[in-house]
């Protein structure tokens, strides 16, 4: 939307000044496309719509003479009162080395063509417009050909009229400095050059790798920049595998540049664990089957369970008590793997027990001083099996037993 201001001096013309011309560009735009799309850039600061770069000023980066800056053309926002009619649009152009004279424009480049009409509400006596004219048809390729240097891209709009004593142009033209933006032209063929990327390491489990970086890189034409690394899936799994950590820029014309950093990853750290309780047992029969879960305090630095297993019973061969050291593993995914131990005491501290028979009274043998008895052996018991009876004194059941 015009501005109040031009508002108020357009009904200033009108009323107090019919005898001049009474129209102007009250907008005009540059289109471009630098690479990213058409681009309408704003001529007359500042920027009237939001959205607008003002192209005074404005820098467009730097190109490989492969690369295409199209120029595709202009737009001139109009106005008129009473008798003055607009009669077209031209756009004057020029580009050429910052360190070179500035050359003749290039133009006029002229449209007739209206996009936009409608009445102009600031007008108040005859024909009253606010018109806009466009041309967007052109493909210039404004770089082409061009060798290396900075330039200057300098542009200007104009709009013929009439009024009612005779014609004019109205000259958009930055007070006759013109609408300057700059570009680069760089013919490179040497890649960027990276900053020296991290040295390779060694970590123990995945995931101990150190985030992602950025890594800055120079190039000849495209100055200085950053960029941040990516990492390649692990290869050669988690024990003794890598991870190629990259870092990759391309410059405008093409040249490509790649540092790496390579992470391995080698898990030589045992688990830990810690001996499982001692015991002590009466027998030998009550010596329990080994049982892993005994050992409750395995660990690993990057194994989450790691596999406990049962190794060896190992006994020092003597008895009451027997010394049995039992021995279980803790082992990683790596391999990696310690030994804890439990000894297992064997002690029978237990007496046996004997159940004797009752007391007998026999008689003498006819004619003998002696009779012959037999009685039932007594019978002895343990808590441990294997315990035997042995009769130690007196005469055994079946003799002959003085009188």
């Amino acid at each position: 939307m015009r501005k109040f201001y031009l508002s108020f001096i357009l009904i200033y013309f009108c009323i107090f000044f019919q005898g001049h011309a009474q129209s102007g560009i009250y907008e005009n735009y540059l289109i471009v496309d630098s690479g990213s799309g058409t681009t309408y850039y704003d001529l007359l600061p500042p920027t009237p719509a939001p959205g607008n770069e003002d192209f005074h000023g404005w820098d467009f980066g730097t190109f490989a003479p492969t690369q295409t800056f199209t120029l595709q053309g202009f737009q001139n926002k109009t106005y008129k009162c009473d008798t003055d009619d607009v009669l077209d649009g031209s756009l004057y152009y020029r580009v050429y080395l910052s360190t070179d004279p500035a050359p003749a424009f290039i133009g006029p480049i002229t449209t007739t063509t209206v996009i936009f009409d409608e009445d102009d509400p600031s007008c108040f006596i005859g024909s009253d417009r606010r018109q806009t004219w466009e041309d967007s048809s052109l493909t210039t390729n404004i770089v082409a050909g061009l060798a290396d240097g900075l330039y200057h891209f300098e542009v200007y709009t104009t709009a013929d009229f009439t009024y009612s004593t005779g014609s004019g142009t109205h000259v958009a033209d930055n007070a006759g400095s013109y609408y300057r933006a700059t570009f680069m032209i760089c013919n490179d063929t040497v890649p960027p050059v990276f900053d020296p990327p991290p040295a390779d390491i060694t970590v123990e489990c995945l995931g101990d790798e150190l985030p992602v970086t950025d890594l800055d890189w120079t190039d000849s034409c495209d100055g200085t920049g950053t960029v941040t690394g990516s990492d390649s899936v692990l290869s050669g799994g988690a024990c003794g595998g890598t991870i190629t950590r990259t870092w990759t820029h391309t410059d405008s014309d093409g040249n490509t540049a790649t540092v790496t950093q390579t992470i391995t990853v080698d898990d030589n750290t045992a688990p830990t664990a810690v001996n499982p309780t001692d015991i002590s047992v009466q027998c030998a029969a009550d010596v329990p089957a080994p049982d892993v879960t005994v050992v409750t305090t395995e660990a690993d630095n990057c194994t989450v369970n790691p596999t406990v297993s049962f190794v060896s019973d190992v006994s020092d061969g003597n008895s009451n008590p027997e010394i049995i050291t039992r021995t279980y593993s803790v082992t990683d995914d790596c391999g990696n793997s310690i030994n804890v131990t439990q000894t297992i005491t064997v002690d029978d501290t237990i007496d046996p027990t004997i159940s004797c028979p009752a007391d007998i009274v026999v008689s003498n043998d006819a004619g003998l001083c002696t009779a012959v008895i037999n009685y039932t052996a007594p019978v002895g018991a343990d808590n441990c099996a294997g315990q035997t009876t042995v009769q130690i004194a007196g005469l055994a059941s079946g003799s002959a037993f003085p009188v």
